[in-house]
C-alpha cells in the first residue's frame, strides 16, 4: 500500500525545501528525516523524501561554501602545500627535518583523503 501525504503537507515540504538560509535548510532537513521515519511502509514516499534529503544536503553544503564555512578540497590541498613550504623554511637545517616534513606532508594529504563521519569530522 502506498500512502500519500495530504496535499498541503506535500506543498509545505516542497516550499521549505527551496529555502536558501542554512538554519532553515537544516530545520527542513530535520523535518524531512522525521517524515521519513513515519513513512517506512510507503516506498514511493520514502524515495521522494530521500531525494529531498539529498537535495537539502547539497543546498546546505553549497550555502556553507558560499559563506566560506567550508573549504573546497583544492583550496585545502593548496593550503597544505603552503603549510609544508612554511615548515620546510622554518625547520630546514635542523637534524632530521626532511623526514619530519615528509611525515607531516603525508599525514595532511592522508587526512584530506580520509573518509569523514556524518558530521564531516575525520573518522
Amino acid at each position: 500500500m502506498n500512502y500519500q501525504l495530504p496535499q498541503r503537507l506535500q506543498e509545505a515540504v516542497s516550499r521549505h525545501s527551496q529555502v536558501q538560509d542554512v538554519s532553515s535548510l537544516e530545520s527542513e532537513m530535520a523535518v524531512a528525516r522525521a517524515l521519513l521515519e513515519q513513512v517506512s511502509d510507503s516506498p514511493s514516499l520514502a524515495t521522494s523524501l530521500l531525494q529531498t534529503i539529498t537535495r537539502l544536503s547539497r543546498e546546505i553544503e553549497l550555502s556553507m561554501l558560499r559563506r566560506k564555512q567550508l573549504i573546497h578540497r583544492d583550496e585545502m590541498l593548496q593550503l597544505t602545500q603552503q603549510l609544508v613550504g612554511l615548515f620546510v623554511h622554518e625547520f630546514q637545517g635542523t637534524p632530521g627535518w626532511e623526514d619530519k616534513i615528509e611525515r607531516v606532508s603525508t599525514t595532511f594529504v592522508g587526512m584530506l583523503a580520509a573518509p569523514r563521519d556524518e558530521n564531516g569530522s575525520f573518522a
